[in-house]
């Protein structure tokens, strides 16, 4: 029973981010890249919040992978690296959403 909810955890994260479209996001997932770097370079502090909402995200996403694969997909990141992957993928992709540059860090992790 473990084993398939943590199947259905990590189907619903893929189905959520690879082409799915009209999603419902908890928390800022959908904040738009360029809002999010305009709060950052503004060192306002709801960019603070959106930093911690995504390292929680993606501390949630690698506790799903590892109870389904049992690989640590961040054993070897410093918080800080998530950060500033998610800022330089906002810069690039300003339509996007910090979903969208969390996600992309996560599967660019050697698995």
């Amino acid at each position: 029973m473990r084993l398939f909810r943590h199947m259905a955890l990590v189907a619903v994260v893929v189905a959520s981010t690879h082409g799915a479209h009209a999603q419902t996001y908890f928390g800022p997932g959908n904040v738009l890249c360029e809002k999010f770097t305009a709060l950052a370079s503004d060192n306002n502090p709801t960019a603070t919040s959106i930093d911690y909402w995504l390292r929680g995200y993606l501390s949630g996403l690698n506790a799903a992978w590892k109870g389904v694969k049992g690989t640590d997909r961040l054993i070897n990141v410093d918080s800080k690296q998530v950060s500033l992957y998610a800022l330089r993928y906002c810069d690039a992709n300003p339509r996007k959403n910090v979903l969208n540059a969390v996600n992309d860090y996560f599967w660019s992790l050697p698995q």
